[in-house]
C-alpha cells in the first residue's frame, strides 16, 4: 500500500514544503530516507 501527504520543513526563517510517501508491505521491516540535496 501507497500512501502520501504534504508537509513542512523549517528552512532558517521559511517553511518548506516536503512531500512524505509511505509504502506498508510484507516482509522484513527497513527504512529508506531519499531526499534532494538542495
Amino acid at each position: 500500500m501507497l500512501a502520501e501527504t504534504r508537509s513542512a520543513s523549517i528552512r532558517g526563517v521559511e517553511a518548506v514544503p516536503v512531500r512524505v510517501e509511505v509504502d506498508v508491505a510484507f516482509g522484513l521491516p527497513g527504512l529508506t530516507i531519499v531526499g534532494l540535496a538542495g
